[in-house]
């Protein structure tokens, strides 16, 4: 009797092990690589702050938990990915079918790389869906910002991502000067005029900028609010390049186009104030700029500046530098109003953000493992308002990309103008120095020799121009037999 029970004992725990095998082996595992633009949110292995690792997060690893529990049967998973070659290690997992089931790549970039490769999936009919994490939500898409999303959409019309957060961009400004001389962050480019003048006139410097840090040529020209400034400056004229591919985005082609027929032009009047604003703004930048001499960020956390231009960043940066004895804030880029010039009107992109930032897309991999849809459940749980300004605004570094999420107190200035009216134009709407980047490398150096009166203003219009039908006729012998010219 005794064997007989120990043999039905024995089967017992051999029948729970099983069943135990079984749920086990039904785990299924969704690897997520959450990496990010201006920071990365994959969970830490130390959870103490120190130089080496500045800053711990465990944030996604609690919300998987969270998520866990109500998907039983599946686990969330960080890998560790290369810091290096990222995109080159991407594209061998994408053509191995080894990629992780969602990775961050950045849409500004490689928004039309890889789905015509069938490595990463279609979104767009999951946006249409209802997010089941946010209360009377019956469209995820409505929980973003359409006019960013719609900047970065594939060349087919998709989104092939989900944005979380936005790089924040305009600003920082030293709250105890601005107080001491009655000043309010402005509003229009006419009101930044006075503002400078007017911290000038006290003595402080007023202004500099973290795009041109290592000199006037430096990275990229003398101000990010470049970027969407010519959009505004053409705004009239945007409608007649843009004929092509109709969605408020000049690309290649239809820049190129629009050069060898003269519609775009370095010496238009459009152009010419556009330059003219650069000099404008960066002429009240501190002597010494242009040469890389001056480290304009320990200037203004000195106090010595009143207003720097920057990132997300710059700003976390700022906040937690000890040697900031001042209060600060930050404000978006202002208008540039018909009052200010005859080409102004338009809503400027830039208003505190310059788009989405960290942008999450899931692969072919989630297909082969028949995870895609609770790939497409998790993103839904890590985008409800409430669980996403957990792992945005633990540090800060970016804007929230979901709507009616408060931003990092730091960020709260850029929250504020970005959410004053939808821009009128995106923030790549016109770039006209991006044909080729030898044009680039030229546009900056021209620009540069004119701000700091090297040559006239007709000088570099017609310097400008010389390049822009330069780099016009390359790439036009490079694509004329593949581009259907016959809709030119």
């Amino acid at each position: 009797m005794k064997s007989t029970k120990m043999v039905l004992l024995l089967v017992s725990i051999s029948l729970i092990m099983g069943m135990t095998t079984v749920v086990s082996g039904a785990t299924k595992e969704i690897i997520f690589h959450a990496g990010g633009d201006q920071f990365n949110y994959n969970p830490t292995k130390v959870q103490i702050r120190t130089p080496a690792n500045p800053y711990p997060t465990k944030v996604l690893e609690d919300l998987a938990k969270e998520w866990e529990k109500l998907n039983p049967g599946y686990k969330i998973k960080f890998p560790a990915i290369p810091q290096s070659n990222e995109r080159d290690w991407m594209v061998a997992q994408f053509a191995g079918g080894t990629a992780p089931h969602i990775v961050f790549q950045n849409m500004g970039i490689h928004k039309d790389a890889d789905y015509s490769k069938g490595w990463v999936v279609n979104m767009s009919p999951y946006l249409e869906k209802s997010n089941p994490y946010v209360e009377g939500n019956k469209r995820w898409a409505d929980l973003f910002y359409e006019t960013w999303m719609q900047s970065l959409k594939s060349a087919d019309g998709n989104f092939y991502w989900i944005g979380v957060d936005m790089i924040p961009i305009g600003y920082m400004y030293n709250a105890d000067i601005f107080a001491e001389l009655g000043l309010e962050p402005p509003k229009t480019f006419g009101e930044f005029l006075a503002v400078i003048e007017k911290i000038e006139a006290a003595g402080y410097v007023a202004l500099s900028t973290m795009k041109s840090a290592g000199g006037a040529g430096g990275s990229s020209g003398p101000t990010w609010f470049m970027h969407p400034l010519e959009s505004v400056m053409w705004s009239d004229r945007i409608a007649d390049m843009d004929v092509l591919r109709p969605d408020n985005i000049i690309d290649t082609e239809e820049l190129v186009r629009a050069i060898k027929q003269g519609i775009f032009s370095g010496k238009d009047e459009r152009n010419l104030e556009f330059l003219q604003w650069n000099k404008r703004i960066a002429d009240h930048y501190p002597k010494g700029w242009a040469a890389g001499g001056i480290d304009p960020y320990s200037l203004f956390v000195q106090g010595k500046i009143a207003m720097l231009e920057g990132v997300g960043g710059h700003i976390v940066r700022a906040m937690e530098d000890d040697k900031r004895t001042f209060e600060l804030r930050t404000f978006g880029y202002p208008d540039m109003t018909e009052e200010d010039s005859r080409f102004g009107g338009g809503v400027m992109s830039g208003k505190g953000s310059a788009g989405y930032s960290t942008t999450w897309q899931i692969t072919n991999t989630a297909v082969k493992d028949g995870t895609v849809d609770k790939c497409v459940d998790f993103l839904m749980f890590i985008t409800a308002p409430e669980n996403l300004k957990q792992y945005v605004n633990e540090y800060g570094f970016n804007l929230p990309g979901v709507k009616g999420v408060e931003a990092a107190p730091h960020l709260q200035g850029f929250k504020e103008t970005m959410d004053i009216a939808e821009p009128d134009y995106y923030w790549h709407t016109l770039n006209s120095q991006m044909i080729t980047s030898e044009l680039w490398t030229n546009w900056t150096r021209v620009v540069a020799e004119y701000i700091l009166e090297d040559i006239t203003l007709d000088e570099a219009a017609n310097r400008l121009q010389e390049w822009y039908e330069k780099s016009a006729e390359e790439v036009y012998r490079q694509n004329k037999d593949t581009w259907d010219l016959t809709k030119w």
